[in-house]
């Protein structure tokens, strides 16, 4: 399951968390809301054990989108708390899967 992120929660569940998590920044106005979050929940469960995804709402949360998002849509990967990569353009489940789970997935 993809958890919602607030400012609040997101120190603790992104910047000071082991591991990897990619957090996808975007509006639930954005027209295509519903399938960006079918192809994170399809993503979600096969990351499950390896990486946590989430999701934080830009217009709800101005000052993360601010601090990490550029555009309708944007993808973050962390690992250990740092930002490691980002995209910008719409995922797939499968490329999601990579960018949570491939060391590799910027280098292309």
């Amino acid at each position: 399951m993809v958890k919602k992120l607030s400012e609040g929660e997101f120190e603790e569940q992104v910047l000071k968390a082991p591991g990897r998590e990619v957090i996808a920044f975007y509006a639930i106005s954005n027209p295509d809301a519903g399938q960006i979050a079918k192809e994170l929940d399809r993503a979600a469960k096969d990351v499950a054990g390896n990486a946590d995804i989430f999701w934080v709402d830009i217009d709800e949360e101005p000052a993360l989108a601010r601090a990490y998002a550029d555009g309708d849509i944007t993808y973050v990967l962390f690992e250990d708390g740092e930002q490691a990569l980002d995209s910008h353009v719409q995922l797939t489940a499968a490329q999601l899967i990579r960018m949570a789970t491939d060391i590799e997935f910027g280098a292309d």
